[in-house]
C-alpha cells in the first residue's frame, strides 16, 4: 500500500467503525488520518482531527489516546497559519504527555513549539524545547531525526549555515535508517538551503533535486513545493530568472491549494526577486505585498525584511 493509497483505506476503516458503532475505533482511525497534512491536504486533515477530538471527548476516556491527535491538530493549524490556536493544542497535548510519562510522544510534540519559537525569533526557547525533546527521544530514531532537523533549522535562523549543515547531516542518517520520510525530506531541504546560502550551488542543486524526487514519489506535496522554491532560488543565483519564476509558480500552486500560508509567503519573496530580475516590475510589488500580508497576520519576524524590500 502506497502513501497516497493509505488515506482511502483509513476512510473506509473509519466508515466501517461508524456503521458498527465502534466509536473508539472510529476516533483512532480519524486521528491517524491527521497524517494527511504530510500530503498537503491540510483542510481535510484538520477536519478529520476535529472529528476525532469530538469523539474522544464523548467517550469519557483518560486523555492518553487523544494526546497525539491533538498535537497533530496543532501542527496542522500551524501549517495553515494559525499559530495561536496551534500553540493552544500543542501545549495541551504536551501537558498530557508529560503528566502520563509518554516520553516519545512528548519528544515529537516538542519539535513544534520549537518551530513556533523560531518563527517568533525566540531562539533560547526554541533551543530549550529541542534539547528537552532530544533528552526524551534517546534511542527512538524517528524522534531523534525530527529534533536534529530542529537543531539545523535553529542554526539557520541567525545564518550559522555551516553548523546547520552538520545538524541536517546528523538528522538524515537516522531518518534513512528507519525510513522516516518527513525528517529525511526536512533534512534534505535544509541541506539544500544552507548549501545555497554558502554559495555551494552544486551541492544545493543535488540536495534540492533529491528532495523533489523523493517528495514527488512519496506524495509529500509540501516538501515538493519547498524543493521547487529552493530550485527557483538556485536559478536566481545562476541568472536563470524566467526559469526561477516558473519554478516559484509551481511551488505556489501547491502551497495555495494546500493552504500552506507560511510556505506560500516564503515562495512569494522568491517570486518577487525573480520577476524583478526578469524585468516584470509590476509583478514584484504584488508578490511582496501578498507575502507581507501573511507575515503581518502571523506577526512573523520576516515582516521587517519584506517591509524593507518594499521600501526600496
Amino acid at each position: 500500500m502506497t502513501t497516497t493509497e493509505a488515506p482511502a483505506h483509513g476512510l473506509r476503516g473509519a466508515d466501517l467503525c461508524r456503521t458498527t458503532g465502534f466509536r473508539l475505533g472510529e476516533a483512532i482511525t480519524l486521528g491517524n488520518l491527521g497524517a494527511l497534512h504530510e500530503l498537503g491536504r491540510l483542510a481535510e486533515a484538520e477536519g478529520r482531527l476535529v472529528e476525532a477530538r469530538e469523539l474522544y471527548q464523548g467517550l469519557s476516556l483518560p486523555p492518553r489516546p487523544s494526546s497525539s491527535p491533538r498535537a497533530t491538530l496543532g501542527v496542522v493549524l500551524l501549517e495553515r497559519g494559525q499559530p495561536q490556536r496551534a500553540v493552544e493544542h500543542l501545549d495541551a497535548a504536551a501537558s498530557t504527555q508529560r503528566e502520563m510519562a509518554l516520553h516519545t510522544d512528548l519528544a515529537f510534540t516538542l519539535f513544534w513549539p520549537a518551530m513556533v519559537s523560531v518563527q517568533a525569533g525566540d531562539r533560547a526557547a526554541a533551543l530549550d524545547y529541542i534539547e528537552q525533546g532530544l533528552e526524551l527521544a534517546t534511542g527512538e530514531l524517528r524522534a531523534e531525526a525530527h529534533l536534529l532537523t530542529g537543531r539545523g533549522l535553529l542554526s539557520q535562523s541567525p545564518g550559522n549555515h555551516d553548523i546547520a549543515l552538520r545538524h541536517f547531516r546528523q538528522a538524515a542518517e537516522p531518518a534513512r535508517r528507519c525510513d522516516a520520510r518527513t525528517p529525511e525530506l526536512r533534512a534534505l531541504t535544509g541541506l539544500a538551503e544552507s548549501s545555497l546560502r554558502l554559495g555551494r550551488h552544486g551541492e544545493a542543486g543535488e540536495h534540492a533535486q533529491t528532495a523533489r524526487a523523493l517528495a514527488t514519489a512519496s506524495g509529500y506535496r509540501l516538501f515538493e513545493a519547498r524543493s521547487f522554491a529552493l530550485l527557483a532560488e538556485l536559478d536566481l543565483a545562476r541568472g536563470g530568472f524566467e526559469r526561477a519564476a516558473r519554478r516559484a509558480n509551481r511551488a505556489l500552486d501547491i502551497q495555495t491549494e494546500a493552504g500552506h500560508r507560511i510556505g506560500r509567503a516564503e515562495t512569494l519573496l522568491v517570486l518577487g526577486h525573480a520577476l524583478r530580475q526578469a524585468g516584470d516590475e509590476g509583478g514584484t510589488p504584488r508578490a511582496w505585498a501578498q507575502a507581507l500580508e501573511v507575515y503581518e497576520s502571523l506577526d512573523a519576524g520576516r515582516r521587517h525584511e519584506v517591509r524593507a524590500l518594499r521600501g526600496r
